[in-house]
């Protein structure tokens, strides 16, 4: 394989790895991603735990680095590795 298609590749592979899961890293991120997160930060504070933007988004950031890097072992894995 010669560089540039091996770059090609690898190009290939970050972005296929960024749009099929994109929802996923929007979704986990913060807060006002989703609505699910919305209601489920306000039943949370109804039922007396208060989490603040800072704490959903310090988890979210950590949830979102660690499917990004899974995503980004399985392509790997798939189209480098294992082809």
């Amino acid at each position: 394989m010669s560089v540039t298609s091996g770059l090609a590749v690898a190009v290939f592979a970050t972005v296929y790895v960024l749009i099929a899961t994109e929802r996923v890293h929007r979704v986990n991120a913060t807060i006002i991603a989703s609505s699910a997160n919305v209601i489920a930060v306000g039943i949370a504070d109804r039922s007396g735990h208060h989490i603040s933007f800072r704490q959903f988004s310090r988890y979210g950031l950590v949830v979102t680095a660690v499917t990004i890097t899974i995503a980004g072992l399985y392509v790997w894995l798939r189209y480098f590795a294992l082809a």
